[in-house]
Order: C-alpha cells, then structure tokens, then sequence
C-alpha cells in the first residue's frame, strides 16, 4: 500500500490543522506516526504505485500537495 505525504510535523496539532485542510480541500487524509516523533499527513492511499506516482507528478507544487511531497510505502 502506497500514499503521498503532504507533510510531516512533530507537533500533531500541525499535522491535524494540515489534515484539515486537506478535508477542507476535498482530499481526506490521515495521519501516520513513526517512532522518531514525526506525525506523516497522508493521501490519496492505494495498493497501485501507479495511481499515486500520477497523483503526485499531476499534483504537486498545487495548495494540497506541496513541491516537497513525496510517497510512502506501508509495510
């Protein structure tokens, strides 16, 4: 399972206002926290790599997904 990361925060009250702008934006996203402390903001999750590779190239640099995003894979 793969998705794009809008963000990334140690405060996860950054993280919940950058998951609400993306529900704002039409995008639900959910948030992932990794042991070192950081709180991943995610969208547009699938099993395809495909799917989120074009969702990222057609997305990026917009409001909802920033030049910096990028795709993680979940285990």
């Amino acid at each position: 399972k793969y998705a794009v990361v809008i963000g990334a925060f140690r405060d996860i009250g950054n993280a919940r206002r950058r998951q609400s702008a993306s529900y704002d934006a039409g995008y639900p996203a959910h948030i992932v926290s990794f042991r070192n402390g950081l709180n991943a903001v995610t969208i547009c999750p699938s099993d395809s790599i495909n799917e989120v590779l074009e969702f990222l190239k057609k997305n990026r640099g917009t409001d909802i997904c920033p030049k910096e995003a990028w795709i993680l894979e979940y285990k």
